[in-house]
């Protein structure tokens, strides 16, 4: 890939129409060569007023979150067979109760604050750790644990400390997974599944899954907005 250089210029304004004018400049922040390929990062954008997605962002978490949509996710990955523990059986991230591990556990499990992956009773996985989620931050750990456990500890296409760009590698997987399964490659019944676990529990609505994809999107293109996914932290998380 050929890089280009910034031309210095010496003068600090110009004139145009016969009025001088203050010189501006453009900065963009560019993926690494591993990044997807086909995806672009925005130029950085100082002038647009800075939009407040964080009810995506909790949306997103929320629904990828869900203990069935995630062993699909490890499935898709290509390890099946993943065991869960949520406390209280619950997916749902505003805990704060420790959960046990038995000797035998094979798979992911929350601790209350974060996910992590174990083999045989043993922890083996945790993003934190690998350093491929900055640490503290509530944002794509049950994704990370999910991948790390189905890959049995490959980190690869991630990258240790590039945590925007991480981002937007796992939402590429996301993406490429629901949007694969919308389709109907899995066939018609097996999106209407992954779309009631995502939306529905019993009867009530919880999570938007079209607003996933939509977010999701975003961040798989935007390095801006990947950022800022990469440094949330969820208020109910302690």
């Amino acid at each position: 890939m050929k890089t280009r250089k910034l031309r210095v210029k010496r003068r600090k304004t110009y004139r145009k129409g016969g009025v001088q004018v203050k010189r501006t400049s453009k900065s963009q922040e560019r993926l690494d060569s591993i990044a997807p390929i086909g995806i672009k990062p925005n130029p950085v954008s100082r002038s647009k007023p800075k939009i407040d997605r964080s009810a995506d962002f909790q949306n997103l978490i929320d629904g990828v979150g869900v203990e069935q949509i995630l062993k699909e996710f490890a499935e898709f990955i290509g390890r099946s067979g993943m065991e869960t523990i949520a406390p209280d059986g619950n997916p749902d991230r505003r805990r704060t109760r420790r959960v046990v591990v038995g000797p035998t556990f094979t798979g992911i499990a929350f601790d209350g604050a974060h996910w992590k992956g174990y083999e045989n009773g043993q922890l083996r996985y945790d993003s934190y750790v690998t350093e491929i989620q900055r640490p503290g931050t509530n944002n794509y750990c049950q994704s990370y644990a999910a991948y790390l456990w189905a890959k049995q500890g490959d980190i690869k296409p991630f990258v240790q400390g590039e945590y925007s760009n991480n981002v937007m590698r796992m939402s590429n997987l996301w993406y490429n997974f629901l949007t694969r399964a919308k389709s109907g490659v899995y066939g018609e019944e097996y999106w209407e599944d992954i779309k009631n676990l995502f939306e529905l529990e019993g009867e009530v609505r919880k999570y938007d899954i079209e607003k996933a994809i939509k977010t999701l999107d975003i961040l798989r293109t935007n390095i801006d907005i990947a950022t800022d996914f990469a440094n949330s932290k969820e208020d109910s998380v302690s």
